[in-house]
């Protein structure tokens, strides 16, 4: 008579656990300095802004109040 048992190696399960919680962190942190780039030009664009007078705001259609609303727009809905 003979035995045969088989088994799945636990390591193989182990290992993608691994590469996958190692891949959602690097993903984590890639995400994170491309918000923090993209939120640093912005910041610039309403430095800018704010160096304007009233009248040059005027002539491109933006109140003083509404530079940042107008310059973060598409990702905050105000």
């Amino acid at each position: 008579m003979a035995y045969h048992v088989a088994h799945q190696i636990p390591g193989s399960e182990v290992l993608q656990s691994f590469w996958a919680s190692v891949t959602k962190i690097f993903s984590g942190i890639g995400s994170s300095l491309i918000l923090a780039a993209s939120a640093n030009r912005r910041m610039v664009i309403v430095e800018r802004l704010q160096e304007k007078s009233d009248a040059e705001l005027a002539a491109i259609g933006i109140r003083r109040e509404d530079i940042v609303r107008h310059v973060f727009s598409d990702i905050l809905y105000v």
